[in-house]
């Protein structure tokens, strides 16, 4: 028994000390801390102190923040200094560089808290939240305001697209008018064109070029015909138009062409066409038309021109006119020769006609191949 006690008065005298030993002892309880001010700095310079408040709501034109803070300690007792940060926007605790105050400058908008530790208190020392605020985003970013913004460009760009429709639209109504009158002019100018290919210029007439094609293919219409039916070619010479042009001079002579012209016209069937093909020369084609439908018309064609006494400018001109024909009857074989042919037959015709005394005519058969 007595071996008992002894073990355990060596055990407790060697273990007590060890154990003391890891009891902490009394340490200096951390001191308080308290924000005293916040001082806001807007974007304009001006400066504004805000009493600390839970869930402060500042402006969004923020421009600096400063946090001043003090601690309250016991009288006698040696305070060391917090470390501090600001969450939301830092992450790790810092130690003051510039007394109880720190300043912040251009935060982003968000949610923040001032929070302060001490070092003093251990590994995991507990955290002081001073004061948390909130910076808003401009009103620009809001919800609302961008639906706003969106409904007014929306709104702007459908009028805009309304306007610039109806103005493509009366364009295009304007283009469309511009174009319909372009192409009736383009239109009347080819009629125009297309009218003077074929027209003599001085007496409205066909010229030559149109009266030989349309002879060609009535030559060809007629050599299709069923037998016995005709064409009579008139060729018209004026008898006096050299002295004319002599006597009365060039002008003159050109209002006679005219003159004789309109005399034509009027002598003649629809059916029937004429032509100037040379200076004082006429041919005029008559279809359908035999021998002596043909001297009829040459026989009224004479007398007309014969009575008709031109007036210009207070001068009576009168004159006269020689005609030639040639008729040409079915059944015939069309030949290349054929146009020729008959020109050349109503040509002898007509110097017939000028060397018999003139102011008459001479019509004659085309005669058989």
């Amino acid at each position: 028994m007595k071996a008992v006690w002894v073990f355990w008065a060596v055990t407790l005298s060697i273990s007590l000390p060890a154990i003391l030993a890891t009891v902490p002892g009394p340490s200096a309880e951390a001191p308080a801390i308290r924000l005293d001010w916040l001082e806001v700095t807007g974007e304009d310079g001006v400066r504004q102190k805000v009493d600390p408040q839970p869930n402060l709501e500042l402006g969004s034109t923020v421009r600096r923040i400063r946090l001043h803070w003090r601690l309250e300690t016991e009288p006698g007792s040696e305070a060391r200094g917090p470390v501090v940060r600001l969450a939301g926007f830092e992450t790790d605790f810092e130690p003051t560089t510039h007394g109880f105050q720190r300043d912040y400058t251009h935060l982003p908008p968000g949610h923040y808290r001032f929070q302060a530790a001490f070092p003093t208190e251990g590994p995991a020392p507990r955290i002081h939240t001073l004061v948390s605020f909130r910076i808003p985003h401009p009103f620009w970013f809001s919800p609302l305001f961008l639906v706003f913004v969106f409904a007014v460009l929306a709104t702007g760009i459908y009028f805009f697209l309304q306007l610039r429709g109806r103005a493509l639209a009366g364009e295009n109504r304007r283009l469309r008018r511009e174009l319909t009158t372009r192409n009736h002019e383009l239109e009347r100018k080819k009629m125009l064109m297309a009218r003077l290919a074929i027209t003599d210029e001085l007496t409205g007439l066909y010229n030559r070029r149109f009266i030989l094609n349309l002879l060609e293919k009535e030559l060809r219409r007629l050599c299709r015909a069923r037998p016995g039916e005709c064409l009579a070619v008139l060729l018209t010479d004026l008898d006096q138009m050299q002295q004319i042009n002599r006597t009365w001079g060039i002008k003159t002579g050109d209002v006679l062409l005219q003159h004789v012209a309109r005399c034509l016209k009027t002598c003649l069937r629809s059916t029937d066409t004429c032509a100037r093909v040379g200076g004082q020369q006429f041919l005029v084609l008559l279809p359908q038309t035999e021998k002596r439908g043909a001297a009829r018309v040459a026989e009224k064609i004479r007398q007309t021109m014969m009575f008709n006494v031109m007036e210009n400018e207070g001068k009576s001109v009168r004159f006269s006119v020689s005609l030639g024909g040639a008729v040409a009857c079915s059944p015939r074989q069309f030949t290349a020769d054929l146009i020729e042919e008959i020109q050349h037959h109503a040509e002898f015709m007509l110097r017939g006609a000028k060397e018999s005394g003139r102011n008459r005519f001479q019509i004659s058969d085309l005669p058989e191949p």
